[in-house]
C-alpha cells in the first residue's frame, strides 16, 4: 500500500511561498524560519477498525547552493517492501521558489527542473518515458514535503489563511491550488512528546489534509491525509528531531 501511495504522488502522493496571512492575530510579527536537521516520523494507515504500521519516514533539510542561488534541500526517505524510496526537492531560500526535484522508487524515476514559468522533466516508469512540462503558479511547491518545510516560514496565528499550489501527477500534471487555514489550537501527544500545535487544514481539488504544526518552532508534528478510495487515512507522528550544522 505504501509503495502505491508514493508512486501515486510520483504517479498519486507525494509545491514556494504561501500568500501573506489574511487575518494576522496573536501579535506575531515573524515566523521562526526553516532550520536544518532530520525529522523522523512513524507512519501508519487506518481503515475502519484496522491499523497497519508503515515504519519510519525521515525528512531532512540541508542548505545548498544552486544555480539560482542559496537554497534548501528537502529530502524524504523511507523503506517500503524492502525498497528505499527518496523524494528530493531543492528550493531557493528567497521566496522558496522551486528549483528541482528528483524522486526515485522501484522502477520509477522522476526528474524535474524549473525556469521562470515552467517545470520541465521526465517521468520514467519501467520502459516508459513521459516528458513533463507543467506551468508554475505564482506560489508553487514541487511536492508536499517542500510545502511542509515551508510552514516554518509562515506567520501562523488564530484565523490565519493562505494559499499555495502543489504538483499533482495522478492525472494530467498540474500545480493544484490549495487553501491553508489555521482552524484550531490543540495539545497533542506523539512519540516525541506533548506539543502545543496549530491545527491547519490543507484543501484543494480532491485534497483534504490536516497538519498539526508546533507553535514554538513550527515543525510538522502530525499529518493526516486520505489515501486510496476506500476511506483509509495515513498518519505521520513526529518521533524525533536531530539538528545538524
Amino acid at each position: 500500500m505504501e509503495t502505491t501511495k508514493f508512486l501515486g504522488a510520483v504517479l498519486i502522493m507525494l509545491a514556494q511561498q504561501v500568500l501573506p496571512p489574511t487575518r494576522p492575530h496573536d501579535g506575531r510579527t515573524s515566523a521562526p524560519g526553516i532550520r536544518v536537521g532530520d525529522w523522523k516520523y512513524s507512519a501508519h494507515v487506518e481503515l475502519h477498525d484496522q491499523r497497519q504500521n508503515l515504519g519510519v519516514r525521515t525528512m531532512t533539510i540541508a542548505p545548498r547552493n544552486s544555480e539560482q542561488g542559496p537554497a534548501w534541500l528537502v529530502v524524504m526517505a523511507m523503506q517500503a517492501e524492502g525498497q528505499t524510496l527518496t523524494d528530493s526537492v531543492i528550493m531557493r531560500r528567497s521566496e522558496l521558489k522551486p528549483v528541482s526535484r528528483h524522486a526515485v522508487a522501484p522502477a520509477t524515476d522522476l526528474l524535474l527542473v524549473t525556469d521562470d514559468s515552467m517545470a520541465h522533466g521526465l517521468l520514467t516508469t519501467g520502459s516508459s518515458v513521459t516528458p513533463l512540462n507543467v506551468r508554475l503558479r505564482p506560489r508553487s511547491f514541487l511536492n508536499y514535503y517542500a510545502l511542509r518545510a515551508a510552514f516554518a516560514e509562515l506567520p501562523l496565528a488564530r484565523g490565519w489563511t493562505g494559499a499555495a499550489s502543489v504538483l499533482e501527477l495522478g492525472g494530467e500534471p498540474v500545480f493544484a491550488s490549495l487553501t491553508l487555514s489555521v482552524v484550531d489550537t490543540e495539545r497533542i501527544t506523539v512519540p516525541a512528546g506533548e506539543v502545543d500545535c496549530w491545527h491547519v487544514t490543507v484543501k484543494g481539488p480532491g485534497i483534504d489534509e490536516h497538519y498539526w504544526i508546533g507553535k514554538e518552532r513550527q515543525d510538522v508534528i502530525r499529518t493526516r491525509e486520505p489515501i486510496g478510495g476506500q476511506g483509509a487515512i495515513m498518519q505521520l507522528d513526529l518521533v524525533s528531531f536531530t539538528p545538524t550544522h
